[in-house]
């Protein structure tokens, strides 16, 4: 992913990890609000 962004000229603005997401069906709050944070 950091080389994606580098080539394309880009910065990461930051990183969420969502462990367990294969046996999970949806996002709980707490990954939610760190991707909305994220993006602002």
């Amino acid at each position: 992913m950091d080389e994606f962004f580098k080539t394309a000229g880009m910065k990461p603005i930051g990183k969420v990890v969502y462990a367990g997401a294969a046996s999970k069906k949806g996002l709980s709050k707490q990954i939610a609000r760190k991707i909305e944070r994220c993006l602002k």
